[in-house]
């Protein structure tokens, strides 16, 4: 029942096993459409369950299709269970919206050639990381958040453009 909801409402769901292929080709025509489209990098509503560098999908999805990437941090929701996604009554949810952030021209590919594991990996971790400052790590249990903060600050590479406008 809660698959169909979620269907009605434009919730593209990604399996939990095997090929999220129909996902994907979902979501990048729905992007070469012209329309937007949210994703939760960390895969899950349950946090025990949550990947905490991020999946790679729309890192995927900004190299083939070239469309700039929108980090948003969200805090005030604390991820203990698959309820947490609706908004607390008793607590304040703040959103930040960070820069746009597109991938540079010589990192992009077309849909069906392959992707440098570095450049996608760079992408991840440079919007994961604004996703986390946003959200000045919401969510995170703290036992993590002294790695997690470590990991970041060994950068990858540079895979994105300067500044761009928010109307691209």
């Amino acid at each position: 029942m809660i698959r169909r909801v979620l269907r009605e409402l434009g919730v593209i769901a990604v399996p939990p096993e095997g090929s999220a292929s129909e996902s994907f080709r979902a979501s990048y025509n729905i992007l070469n459409s012209g329309c937007t489209v949210y994703l939760f990098p960390e895969a899950n509503f349950m946090h025990e369950k949550r990947v905490i560098h991020g999946k790679t999908g729309f890192s995927r999805l900004a190299i083939h299709t070239g469309k700039a990437i929108l980090p948003m941090g969200i805090s005030g929701i604390d991820y203990h269970h698959f309820l947490d996604f609706l908004p607390p009554l008793n607590r304040k949810i703040k959103v930040k919206f960070g820069r746009p952030r597109r991938v540079k021209k010589e990192f992009q590919v077309r849909y069906n050639e392959a992707i440098d594991k570095e450049v996608v990996t760079g992408v991840r971790d440079e919007i994961m990381l604004r996703i986390r400052e946003l959200s000045n790590y919401a969510g995170v249990l703290p036992e993590v958040r002294k790695e997690l903060i470590e990991y970041y600050k060994n950068t990858k590479m540079d895979v994105f453009t300067e500044e761009i406008s928010t109307s691209s």
